[in-house]
Parts: structure tokens; C-alpha cells; sequence
């Protein structure tokens, strides 16, 4: 064949002799080692095949005319002149014979229009495909290059027909089919059916055709006798310019299945800390575990749930080894009895781990329950189990596991809260054993508690145990003889700032309030050593309730569920804005590409085109900052990362002119992502609205000569960095709203990028001000230590002046 010498030797057939020598001449002008002879007549070909090894024979002629009717005589001849089988025949005429048509023609190999665009370069792709290497040596090929992959790998020739199918195809689609040399439509009948075929014919037909580069495709394959899955197609060209596609095939129905996994999961997360609240707010038994059931009911998708307590249990914990039952307090799905203490309860309770029964049905220990398939026990820590059962076996898994794990974790937390309640308001003990006992709880307890009593008519701090002076930093002896305010209301230099606060406690009322006895109880909010955190602050007497002369303040840390409402209403406030916004801008961008686009087809103006270009460039910017908000809600990597490496990054990512950059030395702590995306949009606000080019120099007030600077560098007074610039600055009566979703000064922005800023200092905890430069311009100021932190968190900024 062809490869065995140097040149390939291809024989053109045509009954006009110009012709031939024009093509021949062509053909060879398109390739580099084809000598192309010519042929007039059956006779010349056959003279040319018995004299010449050739390697390919084009027949130039219509087979439908009386020059192209000696096509079979031709093909007759090539099938019995090969040296090493037929010589293949490659058509090549007008349009009126159709490909169909040639392909189905005896002898004929492939078929190449004569009148179509670059139709010569065409031919000499379907003469290098027709005289390729013997199958062996193809197979060969093809097997070197895609049987070392994992993944299932289909070659496709130019006709879209599979060249080569991989071994690890079978276990792909899960059945065992012969491939090579079928078309592509065939995948989607007997014995795998395959769904969605037409998509990955679109997808080899694009690459082919140079339209489309790496199209992924997901379809459903349904082999026998096995579950159907989910299967992806990822469509290249083939290398080393060789005409067809290849296809990298995955079976990702794992991941599918995982991917809808995990949000279900989030689901029921979510579920639960919507319910944790309702819990820190029951006052007894009997309603936190109502709750606890009904929140049990729906996160597990159980038959039946119930929470059993052990019989005669103490607040100091039940010894179920001296023997006991369970009782039931609260079921839902069907009622049942009590139960021993030695079954699977039983040891969920004494090892306080939970226990996960697949298949119950066997097993008589496992519930009390009939017609129990399978069950999950989580011990509620000094008080029981929660139960969970299904009919049917199988039914619970390790997730499932984990969010019981996390639901008895907060009621074994909100049970500790309503039983110490409950001990410090019973009057009938005797005040020795009220005090010893108090000993032991006060310094144990891991809640900050603090004791207090009256003098001189004011409450005042006696005692602190160990979780007060380690969660608020500070030291026992240090605060005793402090006025209980002290200690009650948040600490704040200006008045002011106290007068606004939402979780200020009314001193007078409480000083009225304890010394009648009363009890005081609502959430605050509280510096501690780790930063501002969430608390259920009780308050009330210790003895003697008609006067209160003595009593305790406890912290009952709830930062968890607060941060996880204030997010979630963060997330929806954040996600409704944004909707509002893109669907807003997107809906006016699109028909104003729409309206030039229509414009640009009757006029063929290129202003109208680039008046389009213009209007997709906003769209993408748009769908750039959505992303960025979105990858926002990813968990931080804050690592010690300078300024300029920041800076650097942000500033390649914008179009900045003839903008200058001058950042001082200065590092930060920050997830690298997260403060590039910061700077970024600072910049590009910068450039966007206070370069000179895009304003009037005179109007705005600034010289005509004006360059725009932006500078960047770490805070003198605190830590944390500035970014500023030279530009036209924001109005005072605009500053209050830059940080809004949608806000923005130039009607062809969204109003996002201020939004990633906010985004991005909250997720940190950090401050932002906004104020003046000295130039100016706008100056954001970002205070990034907590302690230090002497200005509001992006979300209530306010506008400070110049110093």
C-alpha cells in the first residue's frame, strides 16, 4: 500500500483530458507526496493498473451520464488489479449524485462533491482515509491510543460511522456489543437502548465539521438485566488532524446519584436548624421532644419515630445496668410499649453511640416495634433514645445516621437547659443541699454562669465559674463586686450605639424584676474571646423568691442557630436581589441585542454589530459576578497571601487602559479566591467610574490632565488594607447604597460588583468604610481583625468623613 514507498500514486479517470490534467495537477498541489497520472479510458485504466502500483483510482465522471456510465467497468477492474486486495475508488462529481447514493455503489469506497468550496482538498482526505494502513495496522493504531484509557472510548471516521470501540465500553454501558464499523444510530436499539443518540450524532457531526470543540453529552442507557445509568459523551477531534472524533465515555450515574444525595441532604439540614431554635425556646419535656419527634418524622422518612426515656431517670444520669425500661414519652406512625434495656436501645444508651440495624426483621431485639425492617437508635444524652423505624429493610443509611446523630445532639442541649431550669426554680429543698448542689453545677456547667446579690439595692457579681472566665476572657476575682449591668448589657463607648441596639436589656426593669423573684430570659449578643457570639441569657433567683437577694445569670450559647438564621436570611434577601437584578438587566440586554441585531441584518452596519457585541460583553460581566457571589457560598481557605501577589492577580483580570497601580507592602490573611474577586471589582469600579476617558474632567471638577491611579496598601491605625483611588470619588449622598444589590451609576452595569465586595468582608467578618481620598476619589477602608474592629461589617457601613 501507500506506506511501503515514498508517495502515493493515485490514478484520476475523466473523459475530457483537460480535465484530467487540471484535477491531477490540483490534487497534487493539495498534498504533499501524491503523483496523480491520468486515464481517459476503461483501457487507460486498465493499463495504469498492470503497469503502475497504484494506490487509488478517482473517477471524475456522473455515473448518471453516458461519460460516467463505464464507472462499473472501473470498479470491476480495481477489485482485481490490487496487489493487496481491490484498489479503492474515490467518486468525485457534482451534487446531482447524491453521497447516499455513491456509498451505496458497488466498488465505490468513498465520494467527494466537485463543486463544493476547497473540493480538491476534500478529495485528497478521502484518498489519504481510502489508502490508510491495512486494518491490522489501523486496529493496531487505534488500540495503542485508546485501549491504556479508563474511561470507555469510541473513535468515529468522517462519516460518523464508529471506527474503533475500547474494552472498558462494556462496562460503560454495561453490556458487551461489537462497535467497530457500525453507525452511531445503531446504539439506540437492541440489546442496550440507548436514549438520547441523537444528541451525540449532533456532537460528532459538529467536531467533524470543525463547528463545535469538546461538546459533553448526557444520555440514559438501559442495558438488560442491570439498572439503567447515566452516561456522558465528551466529543474531541481526533488527533493529528485526522478526519472523525473521538468520544471519552463515562459512566456517571454515581456522581449523579451522589450529586442528588447531597442536596437532599443539605435539605434536611436545613431542616433541622430551622427547628433548633423552636427547641432553645421550649420550656419542658413533653414540648421539646414533641418537636424533636415531628422533626425526627420528617428528616428520616421513618414508618415510626419516638423518643424513650429510661423509667425513674434522675437529671444526674440512669445506671441502666441495674436493670430499667424504656418508655415511651412521645411516638409518632404507630404507639408501642415499653421495652427492655437489653436490646439495641439499651446499648445505643450505654455506649452513647447510635446503632443502625439494615435488616431487623429477624431480630427481636432490635425494636419494639412489629414488622420492624430496619432501625436507627440515637442515645439523647441522660435521658433515653430516639427511635426510628422502617417496614421495610434497608431503608436508613450512614447520612441518615448522622442527622440523628445531630438532631439528638441539640436536644440533649436543650433538655440540659430546660432541666437546669426547671431544678433552679424548685423552693422546696433545703438551702445546704440547694447550695451543694449548686457547687457542683456551677462549676461544671459548660455554659458561662455567673452569681450575683443584692447591695445596696443593686445587684452585683459574688462568683463566676470557669466557662464565664474562659468564654469572656475574663478572670473570677476580677469581676466579683461588679455591678451585674456591668456584665448584662453590651459593652459600648457611645451611648448611642447602646440606644440602638435590639438586645439591650432594660436595667431598671431588671433590677425590678429580680428583686421580686422574677426571671429573666432572651437572647443577647456578646463579645467573647473568640468574637462577637449569640447568646439565651436566664437570669433569676437563687433562694428565698419573694425578695430575690440572691440569684445567677447563665449564657446558653446559641451562636450556631442565630448565624445559621441570619445566613439563611442573608442567602434569601442576597438571592431574591440578585434575581430581581439579572432577570431585570438580562431581560432589557438581550432585547437590545435582539433590536440591533434585527437593525444590523437590513442595514449591514457594523455599528449596529458592535452595538450587540456590546450588549453581550455586559451580559457576560454579569454572569462573571453571579458566578463569583455563587462561588462565594464555597467554605473559605484563608491563608497569608501580600497585597501585591493580590493586587497583581485582580489587576490582570480588568481592561485597565491607561490606569496606573501602585500597591505598598502589606500581607493579609484571606482566602486568595476571595480577596482577588474584592480587589477585582474595586479596580474595575475604579476604571469603569472614574476614569477621565469615560467622564468630563471640568464637570467633575478635576483637571484636564487628570491620570487615574489606584493604590493599594495595608492600614497605619489598625490591620487591615485600603484600596483607593484618584478618580471622581462617590457623593456622600450615595454611599450609603453603593453596597446594594442592583445599585449602580452607569445605566449598562448590573450593580454586582460592589455586591462581591460586601459578599466577600462578610464571609471573612471583617469591616468596610467607605470615605474620601485625599485626591477625592473613593477610598474603601477593610479592617480585617475582629478584636480591632472598630467600625461596622459591610452590611451596616456607614459613610465616615474625612479625618
Amino acid at each position: 500500500m501507500a506506506d511501503d514507498r515514498d508517495a502515493t500514486t493515485v490514478l484520476f479517470v475523466a473523459t475530457d483530458r483537460d480535465r484530467v490534467v487540471t484535477s491531477a495537477r490540483r490534487t497534487e498541489d493539495e498534498a504533499d507526496g501524491m503523483e496523480v497520472a491520468g486515464a481517459t479510458c476503461t483501457e487507460g485504466v486498465r493499463e495504469a493498473l498492470e503497469t503502475t502500483d497504484v494506490d487509488c483510482v478517482v473517477f471524475g465522471e456522473n455515473p448518471l451520464t453516458a461519460e460516467g456510465a463505464q464507472l462499473l467497468d472501473v470498479t470491476d477492474l480495481c477489485e482485481t488489479h490490487g496487489d493487496e486486495g481491490p484498489v479503492p475508488v474515490v467518486l468525485f462529481t457534482d451534487g446531482s449524485y447524491g453521497p447516499a447514493t455513491a456509498k451505496a455503489t458497488d466498488g465505490v469506497a468513498d465520494y467527494v462533491r466537485a463543486d463544493a468550496e476547497d473540493a480538491h482538498a476534500h478529495l485528497v482526505d478521502r484518498i489519504q482515509w481510502a489508502t490508510t494502513p491495512s486494518e491490522d495496522e489501523e486496529a493496531e493504531w487505534y488500540e495503542t491510543l485508546v485501549e491504556s484509557m479508563e474511561d470507555g472510548v469510541l473513535v468515529f471516521d468522517g462519516s460518523g460511522r464508529i471506527r474503533y470501540g475500547n474494552s472498558a465500553m462494556t462496562d460503560v454501558l454495561g453490556v458487551e456489543l461489537d462497535l467497530e464499523g457500525v453507525p452511531l444510530g445503531s446504539l439506540a436499539g437492541e440489546p442496550a437502548t440507548v436514549d438520547g443518540v441523537d444528541a451525540i450524532e449532533g456532537a460528532v457531526e459538529s467536531v467533524v465539521a470543525g463547528e463545535a470543540e469538546a461538546p459533553e453529552v448526557e444520555v440514559t442507557v438501559d442495558p438488560p438485566g442491570a439498572e439503567p445509568r447515566v452516561v456522558e459523551f465528551q466529543v474531541v477531534g481526533l488527533p493529528g488532524g485526522r478526519d472523525g472524533a473521538l468520544a471519552t465515555v463515562r459512566n456517571v450515574t454515581e456522581y449523579k446519584q451522589t450529586e442528588s444525595a447531597l442536596r437532599e441532604t443539605r435539605t434536611k439540614i436545613e431542616r433541622l436548624h430551622a427547628v433548633t431554635g423552636e427547641m432553645a425556646a421550649c420550656r419542658s419535656e413533653r414540648e421539646l421532644f414533641e418537636l424533636a419527634v415531628d422533626a425526627a418524622d420528617r428528616v428520616l422518612d421513618a414508618d415510626v419515630c419516638g423518643i424513650d426515656v429510661v423509667e425513674d431517670e434522675t437529671f444526674g444520669g440512669v445506671d441502666i445496668d441495674e436493670g430499667g425500661t424504656f418508655v415511651p414519652r412521645v411516638t409518632s406512625g404507630e404507639e408501642y410499649g415499653p421495652s427492655s434495656v437489653e436490646g439495641v436501645a439499651g446499648r445505643a444508651f450505654r455506649t452513647g453511640e447510635s446503632v443502625l440495624v439494615e435488616d431487623a426483621s429477624d431480630r427481636t431485639d432490635a425494636s419494639p416495634v412489629a414488622e420492624a425492617g430496619s432501625v436507627l437508635v440515637a442515645p439523647v444524652e441522660n435521658a433515653g433514645v430516639l427511635r426510628a423505624v422502617a417496614h421495610e429493610p434497608g431503608a436508613f443509611e450512614e447520612r441518615d445516621r448522622d442527622l440523628a446523630e445531630l438532631l439528638v445532639a441539640h436536644v440533649g442541649e436543650c433538655l440540659t437547659r430546660i432541666r437546669v431550669g426547671e431544678t433552679l426554680r424548685e423552693r422546696e429543698r433545703d438551702l445546704v443541699e440547694e447550695r451543694e448542689r449548686l457547687v457542683s453545677l456551677f462549676e461544671n456547667v459548660p455554659s458561662p454562669l455567673a452569681s450575683y446579690a443584692f447591695e445596696d439595692g443593686r445587684p452585683v457579681i459574688r462568683d463566676a465559674n470557669p466557662s464565664f472566665e474562659a468564654i469572656f476572657g475574663v478572670d473570677a476575682d476580677d469581676v466579683v463586686g461588679d455591678p451585674l449591668h456591668d456584665h448584662v448589657r453590651p459593652p459600648s463607648d457611645d451611648p448611642a450605639d447602646v440606644a440602638d441596639r435590639e438586645d439591650v436589656v432594660d436595667l431598671a426593669g431588671l433590677d425590678a424584676e429580680l428583686r421580686e423573684g422574677g426571671h429573666l430570659e432572651t437572647a443577647v449578643r456578646r463579645d467573647t474571646v473568640e468574637g462577637p457570639l449569640d447568646f439565651l441569657l436566664h437570669a433569676g433567683p437563687l433562694v428565698d423568691a419573694e425578695t430575690g437577694e440572691e440569684g445567677y445569670v447563665i449564657y446558653t450559647d446559641i451562636s450556631r442557630q442565630k448565624d445559621r438564621q441570619r445566613e439563611l436570611q442573608r442567602q434569601g434577601e442576597q438571592l431574591e436581589a440578585l434575581a430581581d437584578v439579572a432577570a431585570g438587566d438580562m431581560r432589557d440586554w438581550l432585547n437590545e441585542a435582539r433590536a440591533y441585531l434585527e437593525l444590523a441584518e437590513e442595514t449591514g452596519d457594523e455599528a449596529d454589530l458592535a452595538s450587540v457585541r456590546h450588549a453581550h460583553e455586559r451580559m457576560a460581566r454579569l454572569v462573571d459576578d453571579l458566578e463569583t457571589l455563587v462561588d462565594g457560598e464555597t467554605d473559605l481557605d484563608p491563608e497569608p497571601i501580600t497585597l501585591e501577589t493580590a493586587a497583581t492577580r485582580a489587576w490582570a483580570r480588568v481592561e485597565t487602559g491607561a490606569v496606573n497601580l501602585d500597591v505598598d507592602d502589606g500581607s493579609v490573611e484571606a482566602d486568595p479566591r476571595s480577596l482577588e474577586d474584592l480587589l477585582q471589582q474595586l479596580i474595575r469600579n475604579a476604571v469603569d467610574h472614574g476614569t477621565p476617558e469615560l467622564v468630563d474632567p471640568v464637570s467633575e471638577g478635576l483637571e484636564a490632565d487628570t491620570e487615574l491611579a489606584v493604590r493599594i496598601g495595608p492600614l497605619r491605625d489598625r490591620e487591615g488594607f485600603y484600596v483607593e483611588d484618584t478618580g471622581v470619588g462617590i457623593p456622600p449622598g450615595e454611599r450609603d447604597r453603593v453596597f446594594d444589590p442592583g445599585y449602580s451609576t452607569d445605566e449598562d452595569a448590573a450593580g454586582l460588583g460592589l455586591g462581591v465586595v460586601k459578599e466577600v468582608v462578610d464571609r471573612h467578618g471583617w469591616s468596610v468604610r467607605l470615605r474620601e481620598s485625599r485626591s477625592g476619589g473613593a477610598r474603601f477602608e477593610f479592617v480585617t481583625d475582629p478584636k480591632l474592629r472598630a467600625i461596622p461589617r459591610a452590611t451596616e457601613h456607614t459613610t465616615v468623613p474625612e479625618e
